[in-house]
C-alpha cells in the first residue's frame, strides 16, 4: 500500500491563505520585481506538489476494497477455520469508515461525490458453521502502517437479531475548519450475552443482500 500517495488525498489546500499571499506577492511585485516573481513561483510549485498524483475518490476507495478484501483470506488463519467446515454459507465481508484512532486520530474528509472517507477504515469477515459464526474483525490505515484486530465467535443460540443501523455522526472538516455531520450506516449483530459486533457499512446497498441471507440462516437455526 502506497501510504504517502494515499496521504494526499487527505491532504488540504487552504486556499483563502494562497489567495491573501497571491495579493500580497502582486503588491510586491509592483514595487520589487524579482521577489513578487520568486514568491509566485514559489506558490505555483507548492499547489503543483500538493496536487500532483493525488488519488481521486475512486482510487482511494479501490484501496479500501481492495485491503478490506485481504481480511477474508486473513481470518482463516486468525481463527484456525478450514474453508471446506463453512458450509452452511459462504463467507461474508462488510467494510466502511472508522472514526475511531488506532495509533493516530484519521484524516476525514469528504470527496467530490459528497461522500465522507476517512483514512482509518474498518473491515469484518463472518465465517459460518453449523453451530457458530466466526468473525474477524480488523480495523487499518491507509496513511500509516498501523492496525487493530479482534477474533471472535458467536453461537447462533445466543444471537438476537442482525440488522443495519444508520447513525449521525461528527467529523471536523479540516478544508472548512468547522464540525459537520454525516449518515454513517453499519451491520450490527446483537447477542443475549455481552457480546455485541458491528461494522460500519461503505455502500449499504451492496450488503443488503447479504444481511438478508444472515438473517434467513438465523431464523433457520432458530427453528431447527
Amino acid at each position: 500500500m502506497d501510504y504517502k500517495r494515499n496521504r494526499r488525498y487527505f491532504e488540504t489546500i487552504n486556499w483563502i491563505l494562497i489567495g491573501v499571499i497571491v495579493v500580497i506577492a502582486a503588491i510586491i511585485l509592483y514595487f520589487l520585481l524579482l521577489i513578487g516573481i520568486a514568491i509566485l513561483l514559489g506558490l505555483g510549485v507548492y499547489i503543483y506538489f500538493k496536487l500532483r498524483d493525488r488519488p481521486t475518490d475512486g482510487e482511494i476507495d479501490d484501496e479500501f476494497k481492495e485491503h478490506a478484501h485481504t481480511v477474508l483470506k486473513k481470518g482463516y488463519g486468525k481463527l484456525g477455520l478450514d474453508p471446506e467446515d463453512l458450509n452452511q454459507m459462504e463467507p461474508i465481508v462488510i467494510h466502511g469508515p472508522s472514526l475511531d484512532s488506532i495509533s493516530y486520530n484519521p484524516a476525514v474528509k469528504k470527496g467530490k461525490d459528497q461522500k465522507v472517507r476517512s483514512s482509518n477504515h474498518e473491515a469484518m469477515a463472518f465465517y459460518f458453521k453449523e453451530k457458530q459464526i466466526y468473525f474477524y474483525h480488523r480495523v487499518f490505515s491507509v496513511i500509516d502502517d498501523e492496525q487493530n484486530e479482534v477474533t471472535g465467535e458467536i453461537f447462533y443460540r445466543d444471537m438476537l437479531s442482525i440488522f443495519t443501523a444508520s447513525t449521525t455522526s461528527m467529523y471536523f472538516n479540516d478544508a472548512r475548519k468547522r464540525d459537520e455531520f454525516f449518515n454513517l450506516d453499519v451491520v450490527k449483530l446483537i447477542t443475549s450475552g455481552s457480546m455485541n459486533v458491528e461494522c460500519a457499512v461503505q455502500d449499504l446497498d451492496k450488503v443488503r443482500t447479504n444481511v438478508r441471507r444472515m438473517r434467513s440462516l438465523l431464523r433457520q437455526k432458530k427453528s431447527a
